[in-house]
């Protein structure tokens, strides 16, 4: 039975007060049984842990109370409550005979007999919201499972294949470049190959801990974006390995090596991926100014002198506004060096 504002919901209204919640409730148990029969097993995250001699421990019961605050419909605030059976009504309102379940590692709910049980711990409970339970679903963690095998693959075959885009050493200098690897056109190609999978494979640990962090998943899916987005992110960088640019530990800012002057602000929380937030933030749209400044700054002789191939050129023509047909090479270079480097 299930009660809010202590008040028992009638679940086959179709009019009145409580018409939305029992429709709620019907096309969520309508489909929840589609999905996992007429049983809906429920895991506790965490519940099996090892002491410090590497034994498991006896699982601690864990609480899930009966009584939950949720929010309405219209925004308000509602309590609502489960009960197994009719409860006694005092004051007004309705008492709980079993106030709580104690849960160890799972908990079996039928879809036929307790619905209304399965509604109120997905629906309504704080466990469930935040991610403390869980259902169990096979089928869910062996399409991780093989979706993670599949980004394994792919990863391996980018890094490595003949056929990747990365097996040219120029691009691979760029990618590892704008995703933090340091002085790459100083390395061996194969030393900036190890380097970004050790990179991407650390990002992807720490992924563990803050969702928010770029892993395999994000690397392989940048591959796909504009190469523009690739080239600023690589520029950036060989500015902070030649020192134009530099993270100050002690204002937390990036800033011009030269003057000081601070250009970005880094959350502590953002620390360990400084390098990626400063390059998100400077390329936002918002920023157009900034990057427009800031390139002025990273376009040197020195940089202009590394670039060797023809689509270089033409995006830095394309970052300063030069039309490059009918050009030659040479021309090209001169004409941006006196933009960046007169």
């Amino acid at each position: 039975m299930l009660i809010v504002n202590d008040k028992i919901v009638d679940l086959k209204a179709t009019s009145g007060e409580f018409a939305s919640y029992a429709k709620d409730f019907r096309e969520k148990m309508g489909a929840y049984r589609a999905k996992y029969g007429d049983v809906i097993r429920f895991l506790r995250k965490n519940a099996y842990k090892r002491n410090a001699s590497g034994l498991t421990e006896p699982v601690v019961p864990w609480t899930i109370s009966f009584k939950q605050t949720a929010v309405g419909k219209n925004g308000d605030t509602e309590t609502w409550k489960y009960a197994k059976g009719t409860p006694r009504k005092k004051d007004g309102q309705y008492i709980l005979t079993q106030p709580s379940h104690l849960m160890m590692a799972d908990w079996n709910v039928s879809l036929l007999t307790d619905a209304d049980l399965a509604y109120f711990v997905i629906s309504k409970t704080q466990e469930f919201k935040n991610g403390t339970i869980y259902i169990d679903d096979p089928a869910a963690v062996a399409r991780k499972q093989a979706a993670e095998k599949r980004r394994e693959v792919e990863l391996n075959n980018v890094l490595y294949g003949e056929m990747s885009p990365l097996a040219d050493d120029d691009t691979l200098q760029a990618v590892a470049a704008s995703w933090g690897v340091s002085n790459t056109d100083k390395k061996d190609p194969n030393v900036v190959r190890l380097e970004l999978e050790a990179l991407i494979r650390s990002r992807e640990k720490e992924k563990n801990k803050d969702p928010n962090v770029k892993g395999v998943k994000e690397f392989l899916a940048s591959l796909g974006n504009v190469k523009e987005e690739i080239r600023r992110r690589h520029l950036i960088k060989w500015g902070e390995d030649h020192h134009i640019i530099h993270y100050n530990g002690s204002s937390l800012y990036y800033e011009l090596t030269a003057t000081g002057d601070r250009l970005v602000y880094i959350p502590v929380n953002k620390l360990k991926g400084r390098f990626e937030y400063f390059c998100d933030q400077v390329l936002q749209d918002r920023n157009a100014k900034m990057w427009d400044e800031l390139k002025h700054n990273l376009i040197t002789q020195e940089y202009l002198d590394t670039i060797k191939k023809v689509d270089d050129i033409k995006w830095l023509c394309k970052e300063s506004g030069i039309k490059y047909v009918g050009v030659k090479f040479q021309d090209l270079k001169q004409q941006i060096s006196e933009i960046y480097a007169g």
